[in-house]
């Protein structure tokens, strides 16, 4: 017998900007993912920390805009932030970086106006 797969709306989440992002994004703006919540074996995982190559608390996405670095936090509808994601966001924002927490593509989309990142017209 095989397990029933388990949900992941985060994960779903993340595609569905990824998406957004590539088709709505202008030449203006280059976005990235940061995969630090990754799975990875616990050797991987022990070799990234000890060599300070992921760090906790980073964002998911990030996109560059006209010289400016804004940070998309991407959470389940039932997500929460954890104290490292709340710290890295006001280190980032002291930083003089743009950060936002969003469970919906609508609060992406509303992010992405009220930081003025110009975007293409598009419907998803």
């Amino acid at each position: 017998m095989t397990k029933p797969k388990r949900q992941q709306p985060e994960r779903a989440l993340h595609k569905l900007v990824a998406d957004y992002l590539d088709l709505a994004l202008t030449p203006a703006s280059f976005w990235f993912p940061i995969p630090n919540g990754a799975k990875l074996s616990k050797i991987t995982g022990a070799m990234l920390k000890r060599t300070k190559q992921i760090k906790a608390g980073v964002p998911d996405i990030c996109i560059v805009n006209d010289g400016r670095a804004c940070f998309l936090e991407l959470k389940s509808k039932r997500g929460t932030a954890t104290e490292n994601q709340f710290d890295t966001a006001y280190a980032l924002a002291g930083a003089g970086a743009v950060v936002a927490m969003c469970k919906t593509l609508d609060q992406v989309k509303n992010a992405l106006k009220d930081w003025g990142i110009p975007l293409k017209v598009v419907r998803l």
